[in-house]
């Protein structure tokens, strides 16, 4: 019987503390992602890339409750890695206080918004198959959410079967690579447009997925955009995070080639299996899907 999606909305909402909490509830959506992977390793590409996105967003979330509380660190705050050199400290003398701080409010919501749209699929599909995809997405998701896992699930159907590993391993990555664009393309769009100049400039520059020691030897431990493109294009406004052409490149081009090659060794290095346990919080899945 199908269920709603109201229900796996649920609960993927269950393992999340309220919005009032920021930085908890960043790193209880990172954990989930990393959960997500770990559990259903074969599957899920992108809810693994997506857990250390979700860690690198973590920065400007901690960055918004320092700077909403100057001379002081909130209790969420506490004990979170400070990585403010991600931001270049002669921007935050440039931006004026609270329009840096209405940017990084809005990286915020586009942290909630990429979850409250694609978990539910990710637990859906696990406990239910793909008939709570086809069943439960609206017509604007039929062309990255609906197909993507129709090929994840073509692949899965393959591997079961034991038939054609090098193919069903090509249509899963092609449905996560479906998932990724939904992301990017149809979530954070909106996002995007609302962020300022300046801070278009400051994400720009901070924009990296740090895989840090999940990257075995010869691959990247950190893929930046600015590194990509080179800061005088950034600077210049040549290039801008908040371009999806030029966010789709970067991602095409260093990001899904970095995180390919950590999955594919996940079984043989153990930095990799290491920081996803790491940060899924040392727990296979936080659901329970009972």
């Amino acid at each position: 019987m199908l269920s709603t999606r109201d229900h796996w909305n649920n609960i993927a909402a269950s393992v999340l503390p309220p919005q009032s909490q920021a930085i908890e509830r960043n790193r209880a959506i990172t954990r989930a992602y990393a959960g997500l992977y770990r559990s259903h390793r074969t599957l899920f590409k992108w809810a693994g890339a997506a857990a250390f996105a979700s860690e690198q967003v973590g920065t400007a979330i901690t960055a918004a409750a320092i700077l909403g509380a100057p001379g002081t660190l909130s209790t969420q705050a506490a004990g979170f890695p400070l990585k403010l050199l991600w931001f270049p400290a002669a921007l935050f003398d440039m931006a004026a206080r609270q329009l840096l701080l209405d940017d990084l409010e809005e990286i915020r919501k586009g942290n909630n918004s990429i979850y409250e749209d694609i978990a539910w699929a990710h637990l859906a599909y696990a406990a239910g198959g793909l008939s709570e995809i086809e069943g439960n997405c609206t017509p604007a998701e039929q062309e990255f959410m609906v197909t993507g896992f129709q090929l994840i699930d073509q692949g899965r159907q393959l591997l079961e079967a034991g038939q054609m590993t090098s193919e069903a391993e090509k249509l899963i990555w092609q449905g996560n690579i479906l998932l990724l664009r939904q992301e990017q393309l149809n979530t954070l769009a909106p996002i995007f447009r609302k962020i300022s100049l300046q801070g278009k400039v400051i994400a720009s520059l901070g924009s990296e997925l740090h895989f840090g020691q999940a990257a075995p030897p010869g691959v990247p431990g950190h893929c930046s955009f600015a590194t990509h493109y080179g800061h005088f294009d950034i600077l210049t406004g040549k290039r801008c995070i908040a371009n999806a052409e030029d966010r789709w490149e970067w991602i095409e081009q260093s990001v899904l080639p970095a995180w390919s090659a950590i999955d594919r060794q996940y079984d043989f290095y153990q930095g990799a299996t290491r920081r996803l346990l790491e940060l899924s919080g040392g727990l296979e899945s936080p659901f329970s899907l009972t």
